[in-house]
């Protein structure tokens, strides 16, 4: 894949990792950051990217925002059974 796609999904990744921040809806921009993750790495071929830090952080901030919403959700549940 050429490098400007490569940048371009990198950039989709970090800009949903962001949009995952938000509570409830941000488990749709989770789902996408991590889809691109995978699939920014899987077509980069051992090639550097020079946006390789923005991917790791879109990530990182997918699985933050996942988290807190399936915290979020998960809460009601938790305190009804206790």
């Amino acid at each position: 894949m050429d490098r400007v796609r490569i940048i371009e999904r990198t950039f989709w990744c970090y800009w949903a990792g962001w949009m995952s921040l938000v509570p409830i809806v941000g488990l749709i921009p989770a789902v996408v950051a991590i889809h691109h993750f995978f699939r920014v790495r899987a077509d980069l071929d051992g090639e550097w990217n020079p946006a390789g830090t923005y991917l790791g952080w879109g990530l990182a901030l997918a699985v933050i925002g996942a988290g807190e919403t399936i915290c979020l959700l998960g809460w009601p549940l938790f305190k009804h059974l206790a």
